[in-house]
């Protein structure tokens, strides 16, 4: 199902270009993943598109440790640590990894 998401409420399959469940008539809000806003979540990550579950995590780990603004007192850290936390809430679920590899997202 190709360019596919779920309506949240009911799980119905909804098309990139509908903004409306047709099931349950809620609305659906689409955002492209790869824009400027969001970045590349596998180069954030520093891993290979196709890298495998437990290597997005251990790379998460890696660098969550690196740049935690508890650890790392640079200006930049707590900005780093957020987009770790946003990339790796993303890849590291199967459905919302796929509709961000799909170039689909859908917000909640």
């Amino acid at each position: 199902m190709a360019d596919k998401v779920l309506c949240p409420v009911c799980n119905t399959p909804i098309s990139s270009v509908v903004q409306f469940c047709p099931n349950c008539g809620e609305k659906i809000h689409l955002q492209k993943f790869r824009d400027e806003n969001l970045g590349d979540l596998y180069k954030i990550l520093q891993v290979d598109s196709s890298a495998e579950q437990d290597v997005i995590g251990a790379a998460y780990k890696k660098l969550a440790a690196k740049y935690h603004p508890d650890v790392n007192k640079s200006s930049d850290a707590k900005s780093r640590m957020q987009d770790l936390n946003r990339a790796y809430e993303i890849l590291s679920k199967p459905e919302t990894r796929r509709q961000y590899d799909l170039g689909v997202f859908q917000m909640s």
